[in-house]
């Protein structure tokens, strides 16, 4: 099996060196649109690979420029490559989606793409449905909904007040700063950072990619498989973590009746209170170990997996829950 595949290497060189077919082409495309909109439309984006940038407008007109570099090469017969955008406004809706063609028959194709990218500007109550591949988006100060679905293209969102976002993402990273509304965040493998945010509630799930957020507040779950949850100056009421093999670092900040529950199976559980923070705890390990260093808690029970106490007053409630991993509980400093 590997001399058949040193083989085909060599034919496929020999063809690149010696066919006419061989030489690249090169394909450059621009295209410039605009649409009068108005609120309650909704721009739906099929990008592919390219990057999105999409800009506020204090005008009430859409503005796409669409621009395409590439090279496209085929060997053994005369292949064809093309690239075109169409566009359609229907009902209050405005259709952007990519079309590429490639046929050919040949033993060989090269395809480089030098650029790919997508700016648009728009008036900022416009929502977006955002379907891509490869590609990066960038959105900024955005307050229409928001639904983006990639694949392993990065996400940046930056300064949106929105009623909701809805991000679906494989193996791309998310960042988010400045967010406030309702956050929904379904990944696997990339990590999501979020910082400066006030939602009602988010609602995270992960695989592998790590959590962190910073500065934040409002009501969270987040669901995670191998990756770590880290919230740093978060202020919740509503908190739920769970994480099999990551481990779970917790700095909060002071809230009135909070409801917190964290579990983990594998990993590590670390929890660092503010000063004021009022309620109920209890940690139940299985083979890992608890360690409580809060200077005003009562503990009211300590069995061989169970520890059950309280923390000024009792208001509200923390349930910790871990098998292997160990838990600590302390006051900030």
């Amino acid at each position: 099996m590997r001399n058949i595949g040193i083989s085909i290497v060599f034919v496929a060189a020999a063809l690149l060196a010696f066919t006419p077919c061989a030489e690249a082409k090169e394909l450059k495309k621009d295209f410039h649109e605009t649409f009068e909109v108005k609120k309650g439309d909704r721009l739906r984006l099929k990008h592919g690979d390219g990057d999105v940038i999409i800009w506020p407008s204090e005008r009430d007109v859409l503005d796409v420029t669409v621009h395409y570099h590439a090279e496209y090469m085929a060997v053994g017969t005369v292949g064809k490559h093309e690239f075109n955008v169409e566009f359609k406004q229907s009902g209050g809706v405005l259709y952007i989606a990519e079309k590429k063609e490639t046929s050919e028959f040949s033993m060989f194709k090269y395809l480089n793409v030098h650029a790919y990218t997508y700016t648009i500007h728009a008036p900022d109550y416009l929502g977006l449905d955002m379907e891509g591949e490869d590609g990066d988006v960038r959105i900024e100060g955005w307050r229409g909904e928001i639904e983006c679905d990639l694949d392993d293209g990065d996400l940046h969102l930056y300064k949106t007040k929105t009623e909701e976002a809805r991000i679906t993402a494989e193996d791309g990273d998310v960042f988010i700063k400045e967010f406030q509304g309702k956050l929904s965040l379904n990944c696997e493998d990339g990590d999501i950072e979020i910082s400066d945010c006030k939602t009602e509630q988010c609602s995270i799930h992960t695989e592998d990619g790590d959590v962190r957020i910073s500065r934040g507040q409002g009501d969270f779950t987040i669901e995670g498989d191998d990756g770590d949850v880290t919230l740093s100056e978060v202020r919740a009421r509503i908190l739920n973590v769970s994480t099999e093999d990551g481990d779970i670092r917790l700095d909060l900040l002071k809230e009135d009746h909070v409801d917190f529950n964290i579990r983990s199976d594998d990993g590590s559980v670390t929890i660092t209170l503010d000063p004021g923070i009022s309620a109920v705890y209890s940690i139940e390990v299985d083979d890992g170990t608890a360690n409580i260093d809060l200077p005003e808690a009562l503990k009211v029970e300590d069995g061989s997996d169970l520890i059950t106490g309280e923390i000024g007053g009792g208001k509200g409630r923390i349930r910790i829950k871990t098998k292997d991993g160990s838990v600590t509980l302390k006051a900030s400093k």
